[in-house]
This record gives C-alpha cells, structure tokens and sequence, in this order.
C-alpha cells in the first residue's frame, strides 16, 4: 500500500512535526539552563546577620557605608561614651579612697597588734622575773639555813663546855625560826608564780594563734575585709565601665560586605537593635536543590563536587550536612517551564575547599560515585512530549 501526500497534505504533517520539535529542543534548553550540568544545582549561601549595641546609647558615628567591604575587627560605628568614661574616673577616685583607708586601718590594726603583743609578751617577762627572785630566795634562805643551823649546834656545845656565854645561841635560835618559816613559805608563792606563768604564756600563745593568720583565723583580716569587699567592688565596677567603652565600638566579626546600614548618627539605640546588616563575605555553605525522589538517600557526610557556572568553570569539593525534611519549591530561576514552579529538597553542603564563592552565586552540583545523569534530558523531553 502506498501513501501519497498532495503538497498541501505534506504541509499539514510537517508542520505540528516541526512544533513538536521546536517546543522540545526549547525544554531542553531551559531544562539545561536551569538545572545546570550536574546532579542538583545549588547556591552558595548568603549569610546575612545583624551588628547591635549591647547597651543603651546613642550613635555618634558610622564609619561604614552600604556597599563597602570590611575586614575583621574593622571598626564599623562607634557609640558615645563621655558619660561612662566620667562614671570611670568617679569610681577610679572612689577606689583609691578604700584603697588608703583600708591601708590606714591595716597601719592602726598592726600598731595595735604589736602594742598588744608587747603588753602580753611584758607580762611573761614579769612573771617570769617574779618566779625567778622566788626560787632565788627559796635558795638564798634554805642556804642561810642550813649554814645558822649548823653554827647554832657548833655554839650548843661550847655553852655546855663552858666556853662561851648562852646570848649568841639565844641570838642564833631566833634567827633560825625566822628563816624556816620564811623558807616554808617559799613553795607556795614559787608554785603560784609557776601556775601565773603558764596562764600568761597560754594567753599570749592563743593571741598569736588569732593574729596571725593561722587556721583559727585573723582578727586582722576579719577587721579589713568589709574595707577588702568596698575595694573589690569598686575594682568589678570599673570593669564592668572599660567593657562597656569597648563595646561601644561596634567591630566586624569577620570579612563581610555591608548590605544595609538601618540607624543614623544621634540615634538612641536600644541593646539588639540594628545598626547594619553584613552579608558574609565568603560562604561556607550551598543550598543544593535536589529532586524530591533523590534526597532521601543523600546521608550526612555524602561527598559532592561542584563547579562554578563561571567561565572559569573552578570545582570545588564538599560534603552532605543534612537535608530538608519537607518538599519545598525551587528558586524560580531554577525553574525548568518559568511559568510552572518546580519542587524538591534542600540539602545543605558544607565547603571542604578554600574556594572563592559570591554570596548567591549558581553551582552545579555531582554526588561523588553517583551514576551519570543524562537521562535528566530524556526526561524532561518525555515530560514534554506527554504534555502533548
């Protein structure tokens, strides 16, 4: 059987032929534009934070404008700070008032004590002298004594020999009465001074004990330490003012581009409220776009190479951090028809290479040993052709 076509007929076949080629080749080339080479497309992202006084005050100067870039640690605003620098030198002054009087009540403490141990320690010395002339007459009358005792029999026998006159013994007797009775009373008083000595040295002992900073304390230092606590107080004070003289200077936490700049010079600020916004000037992290089906068996630590869309067209090497647990739809730049939404997962990369990166800069995105993906072109021209 053979067809013929009629140059008419011929035209009526071609023609959707040709539409239907013309609408594929156009899908593909929005599908390859969008999606990019590779298995997912991606976007490095753009961090973007806030910089905000941690105090009440008012803006005296920005020294940033939108556009510019900075470096970490520049200076990005500075806030006034006369009132809390004069609050310094009140409490500088305060401090050094405490500091002399609490030196002036340690000299007075330390006279004292030293006037108190030298009372103590002359009292021992007193002590110890009374004991010392007792046991000296203790001995002095035992000797005298024994000596009166020894003459008196030596005159007893020339008296009963006829030799001498009765008055020296009658002179010895009274004597030796005397002195026993004094030598009697000796060991009392002696024990007595002996008792007094070891209460005024135990005394003395317990008063070192308590003023020198042994373990049972110091009567010193429990006198200085409310002076001690005003000192440390006033010191914290002025710490906490020099802290908030830094933090008046509003620094950059890292390299970064100023997006915005949201307060003026003379504004009161509140602490948390904006000053500007940064955007990060390296990324360190991609968005990757990935479809729907495919996202469930990217696992964190999954490997990944990704190019740049750049003529340089530079790789770069990453890995899996996690992936979105919802479906959400794709930038629309990523779409593959700009005029019906495409959908998928976030998964997030972190950068392993030191590799220059605009802020919301397209890449092109491989799982590293996935198989290739070309069918991804096949499919999108079935979807087309089913769309017919």
């Amino acid at each position: 059987m053979s067809i013929s076509l009629s140059g008419s007929g011929r035209w009526h076949f071609v023609f959707p032929l040709t539409a239907w080629v013309t609408v594929v080749a156009a899908s593909v080339w929005l599908y390859d534009g969008g999606a990019g080479s590779g298995d997912a497309v991606g976007i490095a992202q753009v961090k973007e934070y806030k910089v905000s006084p941690v105090d009440l005050g008012r803006l005296s100067s920005l020294s940033v404008v939108e556009g510019q870039r900075v470096r970490h640690g520049q200076v990005l605003a500075q806030f006034e700070t006369e009132l809390i620098r004069k609050d310094i030198s009140i409490a500088e002054a305060r401090l050094r008032q405490i500091s002399s009087e609490a030196r002036a009540t340690g000299v007075s403490l330390d006279i004292g004590v030293l006037q108190s141990e030298r009372n103590f320690e002359s009292e021992v010395e007193a002590v110890m002298s009374d004991l010392q002339t007792a046991q000296s007459g203790f001995a002095r009358d035992q000797a005298e004594l024994n000596q009166v005792r020894e003459e008196l029999q030596t005159q007893r026998d020339l008296i009963r020999r006829g030799l001498t006159k009765a008055d020296r013994a009658a002179d010895l007797e009274l004597r030796r009465a005397a002195l026993e009775e004094s030598v009697r009373s000796w060991p009392p008083r002696i024990e007595a001074l002996g008792s007094r000595q070891q209460s005024v040295a135990s005394r003395l002992n317990e008063w070192r004990h308590v003023h020198t900073g042994t373990p049972g304390g110091s009567s010193r230092e429990t006198q200085l330490q409310p002076l001690q606590y005003k000192v440390r107080e006033q010191q914290e004070l002025i710490q906490l003012l020099q802290t908030r003289v830094r933090n008046a200077t509003l620094v950059a936490a890292s390299d970064a581009l100023v997006s915005r700049i949201l307060a003026r010079s003379g504004d009161v600020l509140r602490p948390g409220d904006p000053v500007m916004m940064l955007v990060e000037a390296q990324p360190r992290q991609v968005i990757a776009y990935v479809e729907e089906g495919r996202a469930s068996v990217l696992d964190p630590g999954t490997r990944i190479t990704g190019r740049r869309r750049a003529k340089s067209r530079e790789q770069f090497e990453g890995k899996v951090t996690a992936t979105a647990g919802n479906v959400s739809q794709l930038p629309q730049r990523f779409w593959i028809n700009p005029n019906i939404p495409s959908w998928g997962r976030e998964v997030y990369v972190e950068l392993t290479d030191s590799i220059h990166l605009d802020p919301g800069e397209a890449l092109d995105i491989t799982w590293r040993n996935s198989p290739a993906t070309s069918s991804q072109q096949d499919a999108a021209i079935a979807h087309v052709v089913g769309a017919q």
